[in-house]
């Protein structure tokens, strides 16, 4: 069987069916295909699978401005979504998956407009040094998912009213605010709209050797298996997250990412506890909040705990650092 290029095109703006329907797609792929989904949302929020809600958006703002509140699989920090963006995501699978390949078929799409676009940074595309498209990854069914937006002519204005964006991440950068570190396409390349780019994109995708199909998306939204996927997008449980109180938060950054750790503390033992972080990697943080649980509250036990995780060492490090320097004890080695 020869390579195929299968081309999505969604005509919704709906949030949770597009991310349902990404998902539904990562169940269909079959061996020699990658899947090219191009979509909008309607103004959205979309953080990252171990994001607080809370820490990173305007809540209130966003229900005032009608702007909607999404959550997905992939690591990564919070976006804002409209339609003056485009977003996409490249679906193939784990063997024959390649970031590198995936990232140059973006890059010279953006240098067919006469710009110089790289990749700068851990997932992020700039040109002159200003954002204009981040990206993220996820695996599932031993299937990859490679996406992201690329900004076409957003609103700037309302991304940097909705979104909390930590000093710390500029510190060094000379920049001082989400508006003076991304950009749109638009402001490098007058002629450039989402129609054209995501005709564009197409063309980049598809290499000599590929059938290429372009195809709506009008089948897969009439499934019986996209309507749980759909509840599930858009539950209150799924989007805000576990609420903790935060007896004890615990906040840090390092060359992988931010990263909070909150824990509830009751007569001494933790609770229960959530790692916040836009890291690329998620297993991870969730397998740190797990070993938390019903633990006491001191840095023995917390870095014994640690210590039971045998993979990234890096990040599994820096959290001993960071909890080693921020929980200060007593002569009994409790937690102050």
């Amino acid at each position: 069987m020869g390579r195929e290029l299968k081309v999505y095109l969604s005509d919704s703006t709906d949030p949770y069916y597009n991310l349902a329907f990404e998902e539904i797609l990562l169940s269909t792929i079959r061996e020699n295909e990658t899947i090219l989904y191009l979509w909008q949302n309607e103004k959205t929020v979309v953080i990252g699978r171990n994001q607080n809600l809370y820490l990173q958006c305007d809540v209130p703002y966003a229900k005032e401005h009608g702007i909607k509140l999404a959550r997905r699989y992939s690591g990564g920090g919070a976006v804002y979504h409209d339609l003056g963006n485009l977003n996409y995501s490249i679906i193939q699978m784990e063997d024959s998956f390649s970031e590198e390949t995936n990232m140059e078929h973006l890059l010279d799409t953006l240098r067919g407009y006469g710009l110089e676009a790289v990749n700068d940074g851990r997932n992020d595309i700039v040109v002159d040094q200003k954002k204009v498209s981040g990206m993220a990854y996820y695996n599932k069914y031993n299937v990859c998912c490679q996406h992201g937006c690329i900004l076409v002519d957003t609103d700037i204005e309302m991304m940097e009213a909705v979104l909390f964006v930590g000093e710390d991440k500029f510190v060094g950068k000379n920049i001082d605010s989400v508006r003076s570190r991304v950009q749109n396409l638009r402001d490098f390349y007058e002629e450039i709209n989402v129609d054209k780019l995501r005709n564009d994109l197409i063309c980049s995708f598809s290499e000599p050797d590929m059938e290429v199909n372009v195809t709506g998306c009008d089948e897969i939204y009439e499934r019986e298996d996209i309507r749980p996927l759909l509840a599930k997008h858009s539950s209150q449980e799924w989007i805000r997250g576990e609420m903790l109180r935060m007896d004890v938060r615990l906040c840090g950054r390092f060359s992988w990412g931010d990263c909070t750790i909150a824990m509830d503390i009751k007569n001494g033992t933790i609770v229960a506890a959530a790692v916040y972080s836009d890291s690329l990697n998620t297993k991870i943080f969730m397998k740190i909040s797990a070993c938390l649980c019903g633990i006491k509250l001191s840095v023995p036990d917390i870095i014994s705990k640690l210590n039971e995780i045998n993979e990234n060492s890096e990040i599994i490090s820096d959290i001993k650092k960071l909890i080693n320097r921020e929980l200060s004890t007593d002569s009994d080695g409790n937690a102050a």
